[in-house]
């Protein structure tokens, strides 16, 4: 196997010195690759400027998956365990081996909780496991550990990452295991932090219920457009751009006033995504 050189990381110690970064250990910091993306983990108290600390903070918790959706454990049993009923034995990757898994059906809405920069985590939710039935998990990681409990007896340990050991059956109706799901929710929830924190263009309606937001996004090169999108988060109209300025000069002559995340007054704050069509379809939008 070919090592992931992209697997290996450092970590470079920083410190602050009139408002620049400084390489910890004195000099400049190490030149680094073009477009090279990582993360500054600081503590919070540190942060100075509020607006940006609360869009780094921000929690918000969405529907992971629907009440009655069957997930698939994957277990690795002993052949004595492997005795037990309600084992399936299931294909992940086509011309791959078989292995074996356990059904766990929600009762309720699964949901997960993604808090800014960081990896979501799943919500309590009580579910079932049809080949256990005196069992009640109150939880999938609940749900994990009983059935590890029971049908893996040699493991020591009984605990594991969900993440990875859990399924989902997507729109092919292929088992994916739920990080692939929680990749899905965190991409969507990170361009919801860069929508936020873009300029944003607004005009005050007869009152907070009809505000007009516009924002000017990129679609390819020489190709911007403005979109108009309400309180509720509907779009209502989109115009389309050669120029960034051109858009935001079209936007001024209707009298549009432009904010930066730092500027917005305490009573106003722009749309949440995800945006929706007239159809309720949910829009997500590419930022260039």
């Amino acid at each position: 196997m070919i090592p992931d050189p992209m697997r290996k990381t450092v970590l470079i110690p920083i410190r602050i010195k009139d408002g620049e970064i400084n390489f910890f250990y004195g000099g400049k910091l190490p030149k680094l690759k073009e477009g090279t993306i990582g993360d500054l983990v600081v503590p919070s108290f540190f942060v100075i400027d509020k607006r940006k600390l609360a869009l780094l903070e921000r929690v918000d918790t969405k529907v992971f998956l629907k009440k009655s959706t069957s997930l698939m454990v994957q277990i690795n049993p002993l052949n004595e365990d492997a005795k037990e009923g309600g084992i399936e034995w299931l294909q992940i990757i086509e011309n791959y081996t078989k292995r074996p898994f356990v059904e766990v059906v929600l009762k309720e809405d699964l949901e997960i909780e993604l808090r800014g920069t960081k990896k979501g985590e799943l919500e309590n939710c009580p579910c079932s496991i049809p080949s256990l039935p005196k069992t009640q998990p109150e939880s999938i990681n609940h749900a994990y550990t009983l059935i590890s409990q029971h049908y893996e007896t040699h493991r020591r340990s009984h605990s594991g990452n969900v993440f990875d050991k859990v399924f989902f059956r997507n729109e092919k109706n292929l088992l994916k295991p739920l990080k692939n799901l929680r990749k899905k929710f965190e991409i969507e929830y990170e361009q919801e932090l860069i929508l936020l924190n873009n300029d944003w263009f607004h005009k005050k309606g007869p009152d907070s219920s009809t505000d007009n937001w516009a924002i000017v996004l990129q679609k390819a090169e020489n190709m911007y457009f403005v979109l108009f999108v309400n309180q509720q988060s509907k779009i209502i109209n989109q115009e389309n751009f050669s120029k960034k300025s051109d858009a935001i000069n079209w936007l001024i002559t209707k009298n549009f006033i432009i904010y930066d995340f730092d500027e917005f007054p305490s009573e106003i704050k722009p749309p949440c995504p995800p945006y929706q069509k007239d159809n309720d379809e949910k829009v997500w939008l590419t930022i260039y």
